[in-house]
């Protein structure tokens, strides 16, 4: 079981990644995630796909959507079966801090001088 690095980091969202070798029988999958270095992680969300089976590394990831932004996330990938639940080492992400722009003309203000935008 191996944690990868969280990919597609957004201000409010994070696609987290991981491999996992059922070594011959069938694993369910999932991750652990939340604001704490070293856990606990007190959030879950199923891995895709789940189970996987076989002997070999299969990769596995989940959609995290609705996040804090400007916040470090710690997160595991997790495997079980029959053998038991083995957790890959942890990783990390941080999200963005949103960003706007208003312009005068998307707002209909009336623009004068300079380009016409404010940036918040």
């Amino acid at each position: 079981v191996v944690t990868n690095p969280a990919t597609g980091v957004s201000s409010t969202g994070a696609t987290l990644n991981g491999t996992v070798n059922a070594n011959g029988d069938s694993a369910s999958v999932l991750f652990r995630y939340g604001t704490t270095a070293g856990g606990p992680y007190p959030n879950v969300i199923a891995a895709t796909p789940s189970p996987v089976t076989g002997t070999t590394p299969t990769a596995v990831s989940a959609t995290l959507t609705g996040l804090a932004t400007n916040q470090i996330y710690y997160f595991v990938v997790e495997g079980s079966n029959v053998s038991g639940t083995a957790q890959g080492g942890e990783q990390s992400f941080s999200t963005a801090t949103r960003s706007f722009e208003l312009s005068a003309s998307s707002a209909n203000f009336p623009a004068s001088g300079g380009n016409g935008s404010v940036t918040l």
